[in-house]
């Protein structure tokens, strides 16, 4: 029978390595699982998705057609927002909509015809994130719309102004905003702090993301 004799030094050598091998081989069961998993979940998303498209046809929407499409979702986009929105599972973003377009002017024969527009404009630039994150929370409370999550006001600055930021932005810039008691939170939400007449933040603030 195979006996092992080893001394001092090696037995703590030894042990190092079954203590780094134990850990490799749950690290890997652990994420093949969640690769797996996730796996799992693109293959059912990736089904809803062809799922949803042969739905649309039994409504007369076909999917490969771009214009009847746009046309459908014109006249659904904002209650299937709605719909998503309540319903969105936290790791998923916010679904921001455009606001509609203004109706064309009428034309004036008297002037030139002026070239046609960009499809999409130019986002706007992007204000200190501190006043966004006010302007924001402050809305949601006069329009009585209850807290809003971090991840729900990072979602539409990216979506409003077209950037990326970083994920801790707006966590830590909130944080500063509550030690100055300009909003309050309860759990996972954010609220907005009515501030005297005198204090309340008028608006003007110099573009980018100082914060």
């Amino acid at each position: 029978m195979a006996t092992f004799d080893g001394n001092a030094v090696e037995r703590a050598g030894l042990a190092a390595i079954f203590a780094r091998w134990q850990a490799a081989a749950l690290e890997f069961g652990h994420q093949s699982k969640i690769r797996d998993e996730a796996s799992k979940k693109a293959d059912q998303a990736m089904t809803s998705i062809t799922a949803c498209r042969e739905a649309c046809k039994a409504f007369g929407v076909d999917p490969e057609n771009s214009e009847l499409v746009n046309l459908a979702f014109e006249a659904c986009g904002p209650e299937a927002a709605r719909m998503f929105n309540e319903s969105r599972p936290d790791h998923l973003p916010y679904w921001h909509l455009p606001p509609p377009p203004a109706p064309d002017p009428q034309p004036d024969p008297d002037r030139l015809a002026a070239p046609s527009a960009l499809e999409t404009p130019p986002p706007p630039p992007l204000p200190r994130i501190r006043d966004v994150l006010l302007e924001y929370l402050e809305l949601a409370h006069d329009l009585e719309l209850g807290g809003t999550k971090a991840a729900d006001m990072r979602g539409f600055i990216e979506t409003k102004y077209a950037t990326t930021i970083h994920e801790k932005t707006v966590g830590m810039t909130l944080y500063r905003l509550l030690k100055d008691e300009k909003v309050r939170r309860k759990g996972h939400l954010w609220f907005f702090v009515p501030q005297a007449a005198e204090t309340k933040n008028p608006g003007v603030s110099a573009p980018g993301p100082s914060e």
